[in-house]
């Protein structure tokens, strides 16, 4: 809380905390150099000093400043170049983490989560890590060496309104799952697993943290998992990989302002915990959630799930199951079977499907909708997938999934038939299956259980994650491929290459952001929204059912050469009140013609506007401060309006970009 008042210039406030934190942690760190900054600041150069250097004595390496100040702060001079942390020797165990009080002892933490063991991981990792920094460095700015450190999965939960929820009982109940848990996910030297209580000052202290001082508040959640990050930090432990446990009046959904001009008024994401620093497009650590479906028994069957997964996986990860996942690496004769891949897709979307399923199966065993609906839905669903992708409509607050009538299908069929609801999921299909879905709403778990949405419902019957959206997302009609659909893609590569899913994730939205960035040269709207609204729900650690990681297949992404410039959204957006009429009905007339089920009682064209780079990489309508510069005959067309036609309840919304000229340079269309 007290860094969070200090970037927003609230010193007093933040000093007050600062007084506080240092009565009862007179040794945490990140604390010492806030205070010494804002101390100097004020004119009080000794004290501020002399608080430096006490933060220079417990942080000789000068890890924890430069998360603080950054590679090239003001400060740096005080420490010698920040030096590697040395890696865990081979035959030394890793650290335990605390255990939540009143949990067996047993679950006090475990030595490791089973990662692989491949050299090639350290290659992927810095990868990912060089990529980051790429993306989230300015021009000036080099990116900062990573120190190696032990690799840490934190498990997180809040004791508080758990056991307010749930009863003392159920804290007993949950200790002895997640001990299982990390039983099931195993041991090595260079691994850690701590489960720990955000809201517990005594247990985040003994890691070197502060804990959530209001843990209904997301800002204090976000202050105390970075405050566990730095902690464990010192200690020589990444904390690489989180797993959440609970839903949103447990550990809190972050809400972020929405980027785009649309019905959501703000955005519930975990993406903010699954950044170190800066942006919160651009996640460092892989995060994922089980949520508690206000029911104990359904949320222990969840936990139960994932541990189930991974002592599956070692089980399984046969010769047989290799080689069935090669079947999806792989083209020609040997391609995927319809067995390995399920996907199911409205009709009208079935060129952008096409170009994202032919990743994991083949594209003549697409499903679409219609002429499908949820009542063949039963009789396709008989064989098991590993991998399950759907790309059919949502609302806000309905049960069911839509497809919808591609124009070039025959009159008779429903233009949005229901594809599907939660009653159609059964644990014979679900059971071990890694799910993506593209649907608007698809991963809408807010005061939901597994009765009235498909996502909880898939996660009861024992898929190992679903990856979806909390919000409206956007999508392509056809390739290019944008959106929903381009992060996908991005994903289900990443998946299929061994990678575990929390880390396939993170990497596909990296990759979306580099590939964007150097297609278009920023992140518009629609870009940002697709990164903060989805999220994975499931363990980020596990991988696909019977697949042992193969990580020398991990593609490779490559390196933005230029800073992370993106499109300010309601307040820098202007009103382009001066676009000729002709430009309107020009580009009108190309709406109906590419969108004829939308019927159209809302038109707002603003001018595209881009940050010009000094927003400190929080360019959204809650921004501090930011800066931002008008692209000169670039409008974006927002339409809006009810579908024409029975079964879809809800508004659509296109995004069409154009230049003066009436080109469509891009169009995004709701899911």
């Amino acid at each position: 809380l007290a860094e969070t008042l200090w970037q927003l210039e609230r010193l007093d406030e933040a000093m007050s905390t600062l007084d506080q934190i240092a009565a009862a942690w007179p040794n945490f760190v990140k604390a010492a150099l806030i205070r010494g900054d804002i101390l100097i600041r004020r004119g009080q150069t000794e004290a501020g000093m002399a608080s430096l250097h006490a933060a220079q004595a417990l942080d000789p390496s000068g890890i924890v400043a430069e998360r603080a100040f950054g590679a090239q702060g003001q400060y740096r001079l005080l420490w010698a170049a920040p030096s590697d942390l040395p890696s865990a020797a081979p035959d030394a165990p890793a650290q335990r983490g605390a255990k939540l009080r009143g949990e067996p002892a047993v679950v006090a933490g475990a030595e490791a989560a089973p990662l692989p063991q491949s050299p090639t991981l350290r290659d992927i990792q810095a990868e990912m890590a060089r990529l980051t920094d790429h993306l989230m460095a300015t021009d000036d700015t080099q990116p900062p060496e990573r120190p190696s450190a032990i690799s840490v999965l934190a498990i997180l939960t809040c004791r508080a309104p758990l056991e307010a929820k749930f009863g003392s009982e159920f804290i007993q109940r949950l200790g002895e799952a997640v001990h299982r848990l990390v039983q099931a996910i195993g041991t090595a030297d260079n691994r850690a697993i701590h489960f720990v209580a955000l809201d517990d000052p005594e247990q985040m202290a003994g890691l070197g943290a502060v804990a959530a001082q209001n843990p209904a508040d997301p800002a204090h959640i976000k202050a105390a998992v970075d405050s566990l990050a730095d902690g464990l930090l010192t200690q020589g432990q990444d904390m690489r990989h989180v797993l959440i446990l609970g839903g949103d009046d447990i550990v809190p959904f972050y809400r972020t302002p929405n980027p785009t001009d649309d019905q959501d008024e703000d955005i519930y994401t975990d993406a903010p915990y699954a950044a170190r620093n800066g942006s919160s497009l651009l996640p460092t650590r892989a995060v994922g959630r089980l949520p508690d479906c206000d029911d104990p028994d359904a949320f222990l069957r969840l936990v139960e799930h994932a541990a189930r997964a991974h002592a599956d996986s070692e089980r399984n990860a046969t010769a047989k199951g290799l080689k069935a996942l090669r079947r999806i690496w792989q083209r020609g004769d040997d391609a995927p079977s319809q067995e390995d891949s399920f996907g199911y897709t409205a009709s009208v979307w079935k060129e952008a499907s096409r170009a994202v399923f032919e990743v994991i199966g083949q594209a003549r065993h697409l499903r679409m909708s219609p002429p499908i609906s949820r009542q063949e839905f039963s009789v396709l669903a008989q064989s098991k997938p590993r991998l399950a992708y759907f790309n059919l409509h949502g609302v806000e607050g309905e049960p069911a999934w839509y497809g919808q009538r591609d124009p070039d299908f025959a009159a008779d069929y429903p233009l949005f038939p229901v594809a599907l609801l939660p009653d159609d999921i059964a644990s014979a299909w679900a059971a071990g299956a890694t799910v993506l879905t593209e649907a608007c709403y698809g991963a809408d778990v807010l005061a939901r259980t597994h009765h009235d949405s498909i996502a909880l419902r898939l996660l009861h019957e024992g898929a190992r994650a679903v990856v979806g959206s909390t919000r409206l997302a956007y999508g392509s009609l056809t390739p290019p491929l944008a959106g929903a659909d381009l992060l996908g893609r991005l994903f289900w590569l990443a998946v299929t290459s061994g990678m575990p899913i929390g880390q396939a994730l993170q990497w596909a939205k990296l990759s979306f952001a580099n590939d964007l960035m150097n297609r278009q040269g920023y992140l518009d709207s629609e870009d940002q929204k697709t990164l903060l609204t989805f999220n994975l729900f499931g363990d980020p650690t596990l991988t696909v059912e019977g697949q042992k990681p193969i990580w020398d297949k991990l593609p490779q992404a490559a390196t933005v050469r230029k800073s992370l410039a993106v499109c300010c959204q309601h307040s820098a957006h202007r009103a382009a009140a001066d676009v000729p009429d002709d430009l309107v009905q020009q580009v009108q007339s190309q709406i109906s013609h590419r969108l004829p089920w939308l019927a159209p009682k809302h038109v707002r064209v603003t001018q595209q506007v881009l940050c010009n780079g000094q927003c400190t990489g929080s360019c959204h309508s809650g921004a501090a401060s930011h800066s931002a510069t008008a692209i000169a005959n670039r409008y974006v067309f927002t339409v809006s309006g009810a579908p024409e036609g029975d079964g879809l309840r809800g508004p659509l919304v296109a995004k069409i970009t154009v230049d003066h000229k009436g080109t469509i340079l891009k169009m995004a269309v709701s899911k």
